[in-house]
């Protein structure tokens, strides 16, 4: 039987996608799609820093999942593609583990003309996400090796400020002259990772794994209509420990549904399997 992840959906394959990026997010999300689903993806040009910036110098006034819409919505209106892609990340305290912070990366798929909409998240804790505060124009060791420089790039701020010095940075010198920028006026400054796609390369293989959920999407069709993108759109917890029975905060029930505008098909589906006892609120509490 030929793999789940191989199959090209008809309503897919060989029609052409863009994707609203200033970031090279192309280079993520073009091989997964043209290799498993048939795509050709091509780039929408468009300033994406006046929808929010990781530095807050633009503050983001939408959800990540509405300014993810948003860019695949301008994707169709800025090419003559009807697929348009939109990627949204945020780096926020990991919903189970709150001391550890997470990467949530969504991807919004529109199709226009076939009337889909598909969203694909994925949330890991797989990021160099980090800042530190120096006192003079020296950045530490330990930070830098920590963070991965000058394979990641940097950014040099100001403390009191949101208006970096300088970003993108990449190598020693281009550090050590921000620092010497930063200090002619502030009495310290904030060294940290940037977060850009282009410029992250932990963040780009996170988007790498999301464009992989995502081609596995587009090869799974609705049961009641055969559009692609059928899948798990929402989650219910209580999943029950396997030792006393109690209901825990792992999920229990995957709602699965259609993509498609034009069908309302929907399955609950009960997970089989039990938590285990060091979940259990009563078990482990």
């Amino acid at each position: 039987m030929e793999p789940l992840s191989s199959r090209r959906h008809p309503w897919l394959a060989g029609r052409r996608a863009a994707i609203t990026t200033k970031h090279g997010k192309e280079r993520q999300f073009g091989p997964a799609l043209q290799d498993r689903a048939g795509i050709d993806l091509e780039v929408a040009h468009y300033d994406t820093d006046q929808l929010g910036t990781f530095t807050g110098t633009v503050p983001r006034t939408r959800s990540a999942r509405e300014t993810a819409a948003r860019k695949a919505r301008l994707a169709v209106e800025l090419t003559d593609c009807s697929i348009g892609l939109g990627n949204e990340g945020s780096f926020v305290p990991h919903p189970a583990i709150p001391l550890l912070t997470s990467d949530r990366e969504i991807v919004v798929m529109l199709d226009i003309e076939r009337e889909l909409e598909i969203t694909e998240s994925v949330l890991t804790t797989r990021t160099n996400h980090s800042q530190t505060v120096v006192e003079s124009p020296s950045a530490p060791a330990d930070f830098l090796a920590r963070v991965g420089f000058p394979d990641h790039a940097l950014i040099v701020t100001p403390v009191d400020s949101l208006e970096p010095t300088a970003s993108a940075i990449r190598d020693v010198s281009a550090l050590t002259a921000a620092l010497d920028r930063c200090f002619e006026t502030a009495t310290s400054a904030v060294i940290a990772t940037d977060l850009r796609a282009h410029l992250n390369p932990t963040r780009q293989s996170t988007l790498v794994d999301l464009a992989g959920q995502l081609a596995d999407r587009l090869s799974r069709s609705c049961p009641e209509c055969g559009a692609p993108g059928w899948g798990v759109t929402a989650q219910e917890a209580g999943l029950p420990c396997g030792h006393c029975g109690t209901a825990t905060r792992l999920v229990a029930i995957d709602t699965w549904t259609c993509a498609s505008r034009r069908c309302d098909h929907l399955e609950q589906k009960r997970r089989t399997e039990s938590a285990a006892q060091e979940c259990c609120p009563y078990c482990n509490p």
